[in-house]
């Protein structure tokens, strides 16, 4: 089932504020009351004007809410809803992505360089840096190289000064509910084809079900959403070399 349509249909309060959250979290914002309602003023919100209908909405969809110190945090049921709120009116738009090995094999930085979209068409430069270890498996043992392998295990970390987010292909979430996150794997999964890395390469092009919520099964292919598009994958596919 596809939950957005649901979620914009009937619950428009709590799609603005994870609409709002989804913009702090990409530029590594804090959740506080002040910096939601002014984000939420920011995207002429109709629904969130001041503090107490941030409280509101938060007192009304309390499983996915957690209020911490003046800081608005969300659960694990809260990232899920998150994970199919995929787009808000000032995204970041990634233009190119740079990757240095790290201290091993499985080690990998990535760097996605582009630019956040803001009001008055003004475009805000930006570099978001993740650290990657990514093994692929095939009867519990390593393989030489990712086409050989049967399963895999991944977890990328988002880093920055203020936060840190974490993704674990093995855990409840997926990676949409991470939302800085979420653009290196949205990255990937849309250029295939011009991807140098080849774990994340492999990761996304031989395990997208366990990576993306946001996924389905049409005529033996993996048809993911995307902010931008839909991109079809064969089920089969054991990457691309």
């Amino acid at each position: 089932m596809d939950i957005e349509p649901l979620l914009y249909e009937r619950n428009p309060d709590l799609v603005e504020l994870l609409i709002v959250i989804r913009y702090l979290l990409e530029r590594c914002k804090p959740l506080t009351l002040n910096k939601i309602v002014g984000v939420a003023r920011y995207m002429d919100s109709k629904n969130i004007k001041k503090g107490k209908h941030v409280s509101r909405i938060v007192e009304k969809y309390q499983p996915l809410f957690v209020k911490n110190r003046g800081q608005i945090q969300l659960t694990n049921m809260g990232r899920t809803y998150l994970s199919h709120i995929l787009t808000q009116p000032y995204p970041f738009n990634p233009l190119q992505l740079r990757v240095r090995k790290g201290a091993s094999e499985i080690d990998t930085i990535y760097y996605l360089d582009g630019f956040f979209a803001e009001k008055n068409n003004i475009r805000e430069p930006y570099t978001m840096i993740y650290t990657s270890k990514i093994i692929f498996l095939k009867n519990g043992g390593l393989v030489k190289t990712p086409l050989e392998s049967h399963d895999a295990i991944a977890k990328i970390r988002y880093i920055a000064d203020k936060c840190r987010e974490e993704f674990n292909i093995d855990g409840e979430i997926k990676v949409e509910g991470y939302p800085a996150i979420a653009h290196l794997a949205w990255y990937a999964v849309e250029n295939l084809d011009n991807l140098r890395d080849p774990n994340l390469k492999h990761l996304v092009a031989m395990y997208p079900e366990k990576v993306f919520t946001n996924i389905e099964k049409k005529k033996g292919k993996w048809v993911i959403k995307t902010p931008k598009k839909e991109v079809t994958i064969p089920i089969t596919s054991k990457g691309i070399a």
